[in-house]
């Protein structure tokens, strides 16, 4: 099922709240390729570098920071400028995601950390604002300003810089061919153009995949009333989708990468010329992301961990903002500033040792609680069942509370490979949560006559079951 992405006005009137989150792979890319192909070595040289104050990397692992950025240098041409906007028109420089990637070789571990746009920080240089105008340069910011940002409120040091711009993430996209997004339900994307007329598995080719990233003004269409009806989460809603095109997109790098080196390395080419990196930035960095990457499949895109860093409502600066939660975010801060020289030892755990609670957001009335009991048939304490507050998601989450890994890994047996595997600092009182999307198809295992096998053959299993095959 192809997307309706469309373009032209709206990404000239609203391109400055560009952000692709899944820039990360404009990195990644490259280091699976290198991994396969050494001779792409050169590829790798070809990076633009620029001159950014980072901090080195130790033996052990690094944090490499990526951000996306919604320069117009590149536009050259008509259509170009029709789908952009003009560097004149658009001036400076902006972005409005920021990810830190943990990479821990030695201790075979990566976290990926997304720092919300709206975070209320004081930035050098330029005073209290929200996180993303550290990077605008009408303001003086730059790269320099959101490191200095990130090591001044978080105390986190970034070892590499990678920046990437809308035509490098469309040249990715456009180089694997397309990029499988399950969608549960119509929804429209005015600012973005971003159109889904029903719900489906829409392969996105590079325009409609930069699209869906960028769009966190989503309006889905309500059935019953006939109406479109706002996202109430807007750039956190946004975030989730990006991390979950992430997970997609890395599955099917690797696997191109591996099944095709040709086409690995023309994915390389296409798109380095429009990557920029620190001037230290070498091919062992990456290839340590590309080690960091490589337990990612098609099949099982659980293997990396994602997590959003944890926030408050609230207001300043006449504007609403987030605050940054640093008691529940300091699990996520030591993990980023922590690099193990081995693997990690991770006690065993058994599933009468794992508290569970199950929220639904499938949008199949009862799911939760057969799911609930499916777990607890098969050894899991129970903790509890709800639904949860955003009402419906595509894909079916594990969330895990720190220190709590190997629960999760015990769960998601259970749950499937799919699951998004999510660390989570403000959960409490359980250990791991289960957040069931449209996606969800049943448990993995036997169980009782009242968990989900059955679904039965409901309209509801008809939908998961074709969100589950979404590939």
């Amino acid at each position: 099922m192809a997307a309706r992405p469309g373009f032209g006005p709206f990404l000239g009137r609203f391109v400055t709240r560009f952000v692709v989150a899944a820039v990360v792979f404009g990195v990644a890319l490259v280091a699976v390729v290198i991994a396969v192909n050494r001779t792409i070595d050169r590829e790798v040289a070809r990076i633009p570098r620029i001159p950014v104050a980072t901090t080195p990397a130790g033996a052990n692992g690094a944090n490499y920071l990526i951000v996306g950025s919604d320069s117009r240098s590149f536009v050259d041409n008509a259509e170009e400028k029709s789908a952009f906007g003009s560097a004149d028109q658009e001036t400076g420089k902006r972005s409005d995601t920021m990810m830190v990637v943990h990479v821990e070789p030695n201790a075979g571990r990566t976290l990926v950390v997304s720092f919300p746009r709206d975070l209320w920080v004081t930035i050098p240089g330029i005073g209290t604002q929200k996180i993303n105008a550290a990077f605008n340069q009408d303001l003086g910011g730059g790269p320099d300003a959101v490191i200095g940002t990130l090591k001044q409120t978080f105390g986190i040091d970034i070892n590499h810089y990678v920046e990437v711009d809308f035509v490098s993430f469309q040249q990715m996209v456009d180089a694997i061919g397309s990029v499988p997004v399950y969608i549960d339900r119509p929804l429209v994307d005015q600012f973005t153009g971003f159109v889904a007329l029903q719900s489906g598995c829409y392969q996105l080719d590079g325009s409609a995949a930069l699209a869906w990233v960028r769009a966190r003004h989503v309006q889905y269409f309500n059935a019953g009333t006939g109406r479109l009806e706002d996202d109430p989460r807007a750039d956190i809603g946004r975030i989730e989708r990006q991390q979950e095109f992430i997970r997609r997109l890395m599955g099917a790098v690797v696997q191109t990468s591996l099944d095709h080196p040709f086409t690995a390395r023309d994915i390389a080419r296409r798109a380095t010329p429009y990557l920029r990196v620190d001037e230290g930035f070498s091919t062992a960095d990456a290839l340590q992301l590309a080690q960091a990457f490589r337990s990612v499949s098609s099949e099982d895109t659980s293997a990396v961990e994602f997590a959003t860093f944890p926030f408050t409502d609230g207001n300043a600066g006449g504007q609403a903002v987030l605050f940054p939660d640093r008691t529940n975010g300091q699990v996520l801060l030591d993990r980023l500033t922590t690099f193990a020289s081995e693997p990690v030892v991770v006690a065993t755990e058994a599933p009468s040792d794992t508290r569970v609670r199950v929220l639904n957001a499938s949008g199949r009335s009862g799911l939760g609680q057969q799911t609930l009991d499916g777990l607890v048939a098969l050894g899991f304490l129970k903790g509890g069942v709800g639904d949860d507050q955003r009402g419906r998601i595509a894909v079916t989450e594990v969330r895990v509370a720190p220190g709590a890994d190997a629960k999760a890994q015990l769960v998601l047996q259970h749950v499937g490979a799919n699951a998004k595997l999510v660390t989570d600092p403000t959960l409490k009182n359980t250990d791991v949560e289960v957040v069931l999307g449209a996606d969800f198809a049943g448990l993995d295992a036997p169980t009782t006559d009242t968990t989900v096998a059955a679904a039965g053959d409901s309209l509801a299993a008809t939908v998961a079951a074709a969100a589950a095959a979404c590939r």
